[in-house]
């Protein structure tokens, strides 16, 4: 019986993400016109951010590295803006032992002292890479927040806004 029920389930699971997927991109498409292929090649703006953050399949419904550091910056800029946002921070800047990763994506400073870091993971299992272990911990050691954001995610703005917001008080 319990193979039936895993099978049933998939296909339900299957047949309701399609449906809902489909009644997402109509309204998308409502709301901002037929996906054309010319307007996928369109510079990235109110409609097209929201145009491209959307897919059928999981694997096709993630921000992207650079849609999801482009709405960092937008919103690090809106919303803290006592913070100096700075890119590639070393991970020296932490006292980050030999063996782990060399750079941070973002780092926020305030009266010129790091405060927390953001590091941009493309891989759902690069949280657990020992480079990536051995910078959050250093990060631990020194009172300094640290975020990571997965690329492959959907990273929607209000995601990113809370985690900012909670981490940067």
């Amino acid at each position: 019986m319990g193979f039936l029920d895993k099978l049933v389930s998939r296909v339900v699971n299957t047949a309701v993400s399609t449906a809902v997927d489909t009644a997402v991109d109509n309204v998308m498409d409502s709301l901002f016109g037929k996906n054309e292929p010319d307007a996928a090649k369109a510079p990235v703006g109110k409609g097209n951010i929201a145009r491209e953050n959307r897919a059928a399949t999981k694997q096709e419904n993630n921000s992207g590295e650079r849609l999801l550091r482009q709405r960092i910056e937008e919103i690090a800029a809106r919303e803290q803006p006592e913070y100096e946002l700075r890119q590639r921070v070393p991970s020296s800047e932490v006292a980050a032992p030999e063996g782990a990763r060399e750079f941070f994506d973002y780092g926020f400073y305030q009266n010129g002292l790091l405060v927390a870091v953001i590091m941009i993971l493309e891989h759902n299992n690069a949280y657990k890479y020992k480079e990536v272990r051995l910078a959050q911990q250093a990060c631990h050691e020194r009172q300094v927040e640290y975020m990571n954001f997965m690329s492959y995610m959907m990273n929607r703005p209000e995601y990113i806004s809370q985690r900012l917001k909670e981490h940067l008080r």
